[in-house]
């Protein structure tokens, strides 16, 4: 499988998880809150990965969408 969950944390609001595209080298945080259902990815610099994993509001440009993600 191409697309690799690397870590993940969650709280009783929120589940962040970060993942690794193996074949493209790109990289992605997945947000997910709880309580409402609401998701958005951010699409980060690979450099910039880990900051964007513990700190994803504050992190620009997160794209929001509709449906399931492959991973």
């Amino acid at each position: 499988m191409a697309i690799r969950l690397l870590h993940q944390r969650s709280s009783e609001e929120l589940e962040v998880k970060l993942y690794w595209n193996s074949t493209t080298q790109a990289v992605f945080v997945k947000v997910r809150d709880r309580n409402t259902g609401g998701h958005f990815l951010i699409v980060p610099e690979p450099a910039e990965a880990l900051e964007a994993f513990y700190h994803p509001f504050c992190y620009a440009p997160a794209v929001e969408y509709v449906g399931r993600v492959a991973a």
